[in-house]
């Protein structure tokens, strides 16, 4: 009797790949593959794009203003202000306009408009100065503590213009109380302060001693020295007309154009009448 053998098959083979669909598979194109070159190919094949400047060089003279106004006109202006504001601005920075070398502010009516432009052209001439913001000679008499000026002064005065104020009795105290003002012993020559020491006006000055309270005013309540000499008797001053007689003029604490303002003093002074 003849036995029959059945060889059993590997339940996970996998059968042999029919070589038609590997062929086939090989053969098929690349979809994305096409797609990068065809934008490629497009990109290439677009003509170069040329610069504005490049255009207008290019275009005939009939047709360089119009194309000119409708695409660079406004960039160029812009442009050109934008250069203009950088170098107004670097030569303001860099170069700042002079200061006065003497700036007098006169308080409420102490000299009139009239007096103080004549006072301030004479001053410039005495000390050969042009007068004038740019380094020249002010005399301004447009303060007024009536009309809310003195936030004004207190402006010019931190930013170290003033050198000198002529102000009447009531207004020179308050602004003494202040602190505003220099020991007129530390501010006069020898000769000066020998002249006009009858003269000489003591008032309390700014007490600081209770710098650390913020809520401490020492507003007059510093101690009493001379702050400020009396115009009564000084010819100069006296030949202004109007001016008032019992002015007093004071020279500001921390001004850098003492020399100034002594000649200043000099003018006014000229001799001494009783």
């Amino acid at each position: 009797m003849t036995q029959t053998h059945h060889t059993a098959s590997a339940p996970n083979a996998t059968p042999p790949e029919n070589s038609s669909t590997t062929a086939g598979r090989e053969n098929q194109p690349s979809h994305s593959l096409s797609a990068v070159d065809a934008l490629v190919e497009y990109h290439d094949s677009r003509p170069p794009r040329r610069s504005r400047l490049a255009t207008l060089r290019a275009l005939p003279w009939r047709g360089k203003w119009p194309y000119f106004r409708d695409q660079l006109l406004l960039k160029t202006v812009a442009g050109l202000a934008a250069i203009g504001i950088a170098v107004f601005l670097a030569v303001h920075i860099f170069a700042p306009a002079a200061k006065p070398q003497l700036y007098v502010a006169v308080i409420d009516g102490a000299l009139s408009s009239q007096s103080a432009a004549t006072l301030q052209s004479q001053t410039a001439r005495a000390l050969n100065l042009p007068e004038g913001r740019n380094g020249g000679v002010i005399v301004d008499a447009s303060f007024n503590f009536s009309e809310g000026d003195l936030s004004k002064l207190q402006t010019l005065l931190s930013s170290g213009e003033v050198d000198a104020i002529i102000a009447p009795p009531k207004d020179f105290a308050k602004l003494a109380g202040y602190g505003y003002f220099t020991a007129v012993h530390t501010s006069l020559t020898a000769s000066q302060r020998a002249e006009s020491s009858s003269d000489w006006v003591r008032l309390r000055g700014y007490d600081d001693s209770e710098s650390t309270d913020a809520f401490y005013d020492g507003s007059g309540k510093g101690p009493t020295q001379a702050y400020g000499i009396r115009l009564t008797h000084a010819q100069g001053w006296d030949s202004l007309h109007p001016a008032r007689a019992d002015a007093v003029i004071g020279f500001v604490q921390g001004s850098k154009n003492l020399g100034t303002s002594q000649a200043l003093f000099d003018y006014l002074y000229q001799g001494r009448h009783s």
